[in-house]
């Protein structure tokens, strides 16, 4: 996941990220799910990996195994 602007996600991966952070999303929709995340970014960058670690928590949430 790269990030841009103020932590924002890129545009092509913006309606993924609506999906993802819906509050119509059930808890444990994703359990039998196994995922990774990449995070891309410039660690002198203020919101350095900002997408990847909500990412990483939302599918965590979301009943995901990391």
């Amino acid at each position: 996941m790269a990030t841009q602007g103020e932590g924002e996600p890129t545009d092509n991966a913006e309606k993924f990220y609506k999906w993802l952070t819906s509050e119509e999303r059930e808890s444990g929709i994703l359990k039998l799910v196994r995922f990774s995340v990449f995070g891309l970014g410039n660690k002198q960058y203020q919101f350095f990996n900002a997408m990847g670690k909500r990412t990483d928590a939302h599918l965590d949430k979301l009943g995901g195994e990391r």
